[in-house]
């Protein structure tokens, strides 16, 4: 019995100790090395935004690595300027899901093209002016991938918002992106479930 023992023990050492060696041969980061805070720092460094800027959004972030999701994919495949993709991504609860959203609106409605730019308000609160009324913030002119980034970021749920504005902007216009990403956005605000009789037109 103990040499059968014996004979199993050797054996077992024999499979094992390939697989130990390799482990130790394997060299071990740094714990600091490669953080969630480094990874976000480094994606959004590579897709254009001052390291000084991206330190400080994520420090700021709920989930580093996913606000750098956002803002890498949003400024590679739907060519958003960086500050525009910081900005929005940073301001969402769910990041991710609003880089979805633009990238799959994107792929159906191409934002890219050379479409026309659209006056529209900067979201900012009213700033007093020296006479003392407070005034609104001037328009300013916005291409339509920031213009689809926005509406994303102002969603309630990206993922369906993104199906309604494709099927809304079949026909692509920017008049027509504009009209879909309103619709669908006010479609979320009041919705048929507790508004019963809005959708009887």
């Amino acid at each position: 019995m103990q040499a059968l023992f014996n004979s199993i023990l050797r054996s077992s050492a024999l499979i094992f100790l390939p697989a130990g060696l390799l482990a130790l041969s394997i060299p071990v980061e740094p714990a600091h090395a490669r953080n969630m805070y480094d990874v976000c720092v480094g994606q959004m460094v590579a897709v254009g935004v001052e390291r000084q800027q991206a330190g400080a959004a994520c420090a700021e972030a709920l989930i580093p690595k996913e606000l750098s999701k956002c803002v890498s994919r949003v400024a590679l495949v739907v060519s958003v300027p960086a500050q525009e993709a910081v900005k929005n991504c940073f301001q969402s609860r769910r990041p991710v899901d609003v880089a979805n959203c633009v990238v799959d609106i994107n792929n159906q409605v191409p934002l890219n093209r050379d479409l026309p730019r659209n006056n529209r308000v900067e979201e900012t609160f009213a700033e007093p002016s020296p006479t003392g009324d407070a005034t609104a913030s001037p328009p300013r002119e916005v291409s339509a991938p920031v213009l689809a980034l926005e509406s994303c970021r102002r969603s309630l749920q990206p993922g369906v918002y993104s199906q309604c504005v494709t099927a809304l902007s079949r026909d692509i216009t920017l008049e027509n992106l504009t009209q879909a990403l309103d619709t669908c956005l006010s479609a979320e605000a009041f919705p048929p479930s507790i508004f019963p009789n809005s959708g009887q037109y």
